[in-house]
């Protein structure tokens, strides 16, 4: 498996934690948690960039891990200036667009063409071990 697939399953689930967190915990434990959850997020985007960048992998995984970048930054920012009430419904809101990006990049890796050919490899070597 790619580094990517796991970096932007990785992403899914800090999203989904943050959009839990933020309606199931009080507000001060929501916002540390939040902040938190921004620079697990952060750090994930930033692999995710670097490895695009290093693979070579064109515009759509740069400009993926580019606004997850911006969305992880303003959540850490969102959670420690923002009064509770409005820290609790901003991070909701960048848990959302996290996980919209990140299902975004895992619907990208599907229908690349990297998954295509090895789908096409594994597939042909299945029908002629069953052949043989």
């Amino acid at each position: 498996m790619r580094s990517r697939f796991f970096l932007t399953e990785a992403l899914a689930l800090i999203a989904g934690f943050l959009i839990i967190v933020t309606q199931a915990f009080g507000s001060g434990a929501a916002e540390w948690i939040g902040f938190g959850c921004g620079v697990a997020a952060l750090a994930v985007c930033a692999s995710l960039l670097v490895d695009s960048a290093r693979r070579h992998r064109g515009p759509s995984w740069l400009a993926l891990a580019s606004v997850g970048l911006v969305i992880a930054g303003w959540n850490i920012v969102a959670s420690l200036v923002f009064s509770a009430p409005a820290a609790i419904w901003l991070m909701f809101g960048n848990g959302c667009g996290l996980l919209a990006l990140a299902l975004a990049g895992l619907t990208l890796h599907e229908v690349s063409t990297e998954r295509v050919v090895h789908s096409l490899e594994v597939g042909d070597s299945a029908r002629e071990q069953v052949g043989a």
